[in-house]
């Protein structure tokens, strides 16, 4: 049971970093547009 929590843990990680680069992407191109 704990095992199965901590890789949930580690997907939900995995996961959250890549929503963030790709949330920095979108800005990346956002900023290059505005230029």
């Amino acid at each position: 049971m704990a095992h199965s929590e901590r890789e949930k843990k580690k997907n939900g990680v995995a996961e959250e970093l890549l929503g963030l680069s790709r949330a920095a992407r979108i800005v990346e191109s956002y900023m290059r547009q505005c230029k």
